[in-house]
């Protein structure tokens, strides 16, 4: 952007700020694009004119869950969409024909979804104290279900004495192996 005189905020510019992120989900960059001015500037106006930081904060949230949300939701479940075909006729023309397909639910998205939703039902991650020291351990899936009682309500561990290998000198002869 070239140098000039400088842009003055103007109380429309919420209202603006908020349909280009609510409605296209804008970035600051495309903000700045939009009222030709640099990134810069935005990062100003957003702290002289906290009705400006609010209308961006809102578009954005409206923006992700309107459009992305809803997307990953869908992913998850799966939707229904309409596709166009090109076919040929017996004479060897080309024509469009609608169709309508099925997208199948995925598995992932369901994950994500579930995990995010509700990370205390749905993770994946044991933590909890066994005796006095607090472990948390990453866990495959198929082993979730086959836990029912939580870490914390297993025994206090009883923990020996780490052993080193014994070791050889350069003579050959083997020493004592230590506790540590």
């Amino acid at each position: 952007m070239a140098k000039g005189r400088k842009k003055i905020f103007k109380p429309d510019y919420n209202a603006i700020a908020y349909n280009a992120c609510s409605r296209n989900g804008a970035r600051i960059s495309d903000l700045a694009q939009i009222f030709g001015v640099h990134i810069d500037t935005i990062y100003k106006w957003m702290r002289a004119y906290p009705a400006f930081r609010e209308a961006i904060v809102r578009g954005r949230d409206e923006y992700d869950t309107e459009k992305i949300e809803r997307r990953l939701v869908d992913l998850a479940l799966g939707y229904e969409y309409e596709d166009t075909i090109a076919e040929k006729d017996s004479q060897g023309r080309t024509r469009l024909r609608k169709i309508s397909r099925q997208m199948p639910p995925n598995v992932t998205a369901m994950i994500f979804y579930l995990k995010n939703r509700s990370p205390e039902r749905w993770k994946d991650r044991l933590s909890g104290l066994i005796g006095n020291v607090d472990i948390s351990i990453n866990l495959p899936q198929e082993l979730l279900p086959v836990l029912d009682e939580p870490v914390s309500a297993l025994p206090p561990a009883e923990i020996e004495p780490l052993k080193l290998p014994e070791e050889v000198t350069e003579d050959g002869e083997e020493t004592e192996s230590k506790d540590v």
